[in-house]
């Protein structure tokens, strides 16, 4: 049976909580991912979905499971100059195209900076 909190939750145009600790917003946002070869590869790519801990991406190219990357968002407050953000992460999960990456070690000014990416995506 699911609960009140539960049935609000799901409830939320472009907001998914299957099964997930954290909830995923819809979101297509082009970000670069640098893989750790040597030489480093960039990779331009589009996400699926983002949520404050973890980030899924669309991607033909193969990638290693358990292999870490680091991605790029691009953020703009109201009013400021738009940034590249960098976030560690580590691939977790393949379906298709489709690549889950976790954030690893995030600072509170990441976690922020998420959240609020977070929020404006069902604003």
């Amino acid at each position: 049976m699911m609960r009140k909190a539960d049935r609000a939750r799901s409830a939320r145009p472009g907001v998914s909580w299957r099964n997930r600790q954290l909830p995923r917003y819809a979101a297509d946002i082009r970000i670069k991912i640098v893989l750790p070869d040597t030489p480093p590869k960039i990779i331009h790519a589009r996400t699926a979905d983002l949520s404050t801990g973890g980030i899924c991406v669309v991607l033909p190219q193969t990638v290693a499971e358990d292999s870490l990357a680091v991605i790029g968002l691009r953020y703009a407050e109201h009013g400021r100059e738009e940034l590249t953000v960098w976030f560690r992460a580590r691939l977790c999960h393949r379906s298709g195209f489709r690549r889950g990456y976790e954030f690893l070690d995030l600072s509170v000014d990441q976690k922020l900076v998420l959240r609020r990416m977070c929020l404006a995506l069902v604003a």
